[in-house]
């Protein structure tokens, strides 16, 4: 026998499946099963907009405080003012030109109508595919630069994006959307580009501070290369095939992961001098290096006469590239190989 109580219960929920399941019938109804959202107000197709109360930077500040912040966003406050003074403009200018293409995508969808269709009594807003249709306000307000930078670097510092959309008051989608408008702002900024320094006496000062963190006083090492599989979920065919790379080489089988191959030189602050990703992660370092724009610097003599840089055994051994000794256990050839195993290990330190 079933309780009252439970039965109760299940007619409860019952009502509530029968009152959901009208609900969405009269949503199909009024707005289409092939339209992707049912209503200008939502994100999704039958997701109503959420009321989100926005946070800003520096309400976030005041909450951590200096030091908690510092570890949050890998930097100090004052920096982040002035990394998103620089990069305001430019986050701003892509916004723009994203809004635009989006635009021009619902025009090219319904049809690419060049003129304006006659409005209805009480309705002042054109439908997709005028030329003048506005994409629906957001509900919650827009979105400051200060807050998508923010996200994007807790984002790249690990943090969840379910985090960042109650910390920041922003959709899931809007998350994401920060990191790659942060991303394409810095790449067209000139000022971020990272390519090894011609200077020579730039150089010269590199090797040394080299110099005085090695044991034997090198004085030629104008830099540490290394290589490193840097993590990417699996793509679909088409995007690796996009990529003009290839699943397979995206496949790395060393370390059971897709990823791409990403070559580096740093100073002995671990500061990045110089930085490639061409290849898949299946590449050798050695083939990736060479086929990066300051393998075709250094073969035209970027180096100052007697600097080189120093890499590991997965590199060759050249005029500009010293490696350590092969197949070597004792004498000076092995102490040879101690210390620049050292020099090339100080980078590593200078990040921690």
């Amino acid at each position: 026998m079933v309780s009252l109580s439970l039965r109760a219960e299940g007619n409860l929920l019952v009502a509530k499946a029968i009152a959901h399941a009208y609900t969405r019938l009269n949503t199909v109804q009024k707005f289409g099963i092939g339209r992707r959202r049912c209503s200008r107000r939502g994100n999704r197709w039958q997701t109503p907009a959420r009321a989100r109360k926005r946070r800003s930077v520096e309400d976030i500040f005041k909450c951590l405080g200096p030091i908690y912040f510092r570890r949050a966003y890998r930097m100090s406050y004052e920096s982040f003012l002035e990394l998103h003074s620089k990069l305001k403009v430019g986050i701003e200018q892509v916004m723009a030109t994203t809004t635009a293409l989006k635009k021009k995508r619902l025009v090219e969808e319904a049809g690419g109508a060049t003129t304006t269709p006659k409005l209805k009594k009480g309705n002042h807003q054109p439908k997709k595919g005028s030329p003048n249709y506005k994409l629906p306000p957001v509900t919650n307000g827009s979105i400051a630069t200060s807050i998508r930078l923010a996200c994007t670097l807790r984002y790249l510092a690990g943090g969840s994006p379910l985090d960042l959309m109650v910390q920041y008051g922003i959709s899931h989608t809007e998350v994401h959307n920060s990191v790659w408008y942060v991303i394409e702002a810095i790449n067209r900024l000139t000022e971020f580009h990272i390519s090894y320094p011609s200077n020579a006496a730039e150089q010269k000062r590199i090797a040394a501070e080299f110099e005085e963190a090695s044991g034997v006083k090198f004085k030629n090492c104008a830099g540490a290369i290394d290589g490193i599989l840097i993590w990417i979920e699996k793509p679909t065919m088409k995007d690796a095939t996009n990529s003009g790379i290839g699943m397979k080489k995206l496949f790395c089988g060393r370390k059971s992961k897709f990823g791409l191959n990403c070559q580096a030189v740093a100073d002995k602050q671990g500061r990045f001098l110089d930085i490639s990703i061409k290849y898949g992660g299946s590449s050798a370092d050695c083939l990736a290096f060479e086929a990066s724009d300051l393998f075709s610097r250094l073969e035209d003599g970027l180096l100052s006469p007697g600097l080189v840089l120093f890499g590991d055994n997965a590199y060759l051994n050249s005029s500009f590239m010293a490696t350590p000794y092969p197949n070597v256990s004792g004498g000076s050839r092995d102490n040879y190989n101690y210390y620049h195993s050292q020099v090339r290990k100080i980078e590593v330190e200078g990040t921690a």
